[in-house]
């Protein structure tokens, strides 16, 4: 069995005439998967023996733990990836951008309730979906204090799960999300440098079955490997404003190159 289950992260799920969130940071498009993919990644995961629960969920004998997330709110979550989970039996959690709550394509109070009644957990995602490195210490201490209490108070629930947005963060992130009451603090980081919070996996669009597989089983291709170690290198070099300038040019080209090969 694993020691430390994969966790997956997810954003938009998507149909090919699903429209995008005006919201979305430039370049967001990568990580969307269409529907049929997900569905067809959940079926794969539970034919492999795996579950999707939550850190707290108990599991069958035989069975391998994956950790399901998504980020950010957005509405086809609900539309899409819930009827799946329900489906299948599995669990996911659902980060939530509290100032998008409502915005156009981005869930409602009502749709969050429901993932809180279908047994999905609930977790922050800031109220802004800001680089929380750019905060001195009092908005960060609101940032992080506030969305949990507005999320606590629409749905009546203890929240103790954060999603760090935009995939950047300190010790002092870290320090504060923990002080601020978080007990799960997930980044987006597969193999995270600092101790503390929990790494993730980014699902992309277009992914094959079999490197689904790979994620599922906790393997890292060698160039993705090699990748992740060159954007680890270039964020200390540039500072994270010069890299997330960047990385949004390179993500919005690499969208427009899906785009045209649909």
């Amino acid at each position: 069995m694993q020691t430390n289950p994969v966790a997956l992260m997810y954003h938009g799920i998507v149909s090919n005439d699903s429209d995008t969130p005006p919201e979305r940071e430039a370049g967001a498009g990568i990580y969307d998967v269409n529907i049929e993919e997900f569905r067809e990644q959940m079926q794969y995961a539970q034919e492999q023996k795996f579950v999707a629960a939550t850190l707290d969920g108990v599991l069958a004998e035989g069975k391998e733990r994956v950790v399901v997330t998504f980020d950010d709110g957005e509405q086809n979550n609900f539309q899409y990836a819930l009827p799946v989970l329900r489906e299948l039996g599995f669990q996911a959690y659902f980060f939530i951008t509290v100032k998008r709550v409502g915005a156009k394509g981005y869930m409602d109070w009502e749709q969050i309730k429901e993932l809180r009644d279908a047994d999905m957990a609930i977790g922050s995602h800031g109220l802004h979906h800001e680089i929380m490195l750019n905060y001195k210490d009092k908005e960060l201490a609101r940032e992080l204090s506030e969305s949990k209490a507005t999320l606590e108070q629409n749905l009546k629930i203890n929240i103790d799960s954060l999603s760090v947005p935009r995939g950047f963060y300190d010790e002092r992130i870290l320090r504060m999300a923990h002080e601020a009451g978080y007990k799960n603090i997930f980044v987006s980081d597969g193999r995270p440098r600092l101790s503390g919070c929990i790494g993730r996996v980014a699902v992309r669009r277009n992914w094959s079955l079999s490197r689904f597989d790979e994620a599922l089983r906790g393997k890292l291709p060698v160039g993705e490997s090699v990748a992740a170690w060159g954007r680890d290198l270039t964020k200390r070099m540039l500072g994270h404003r010069l890299y997330d300038r960047m990385r949004k040019r390179i993500l919005g080209a690499q969208v427009k190159i899906f785009e045209k090969m649909k």
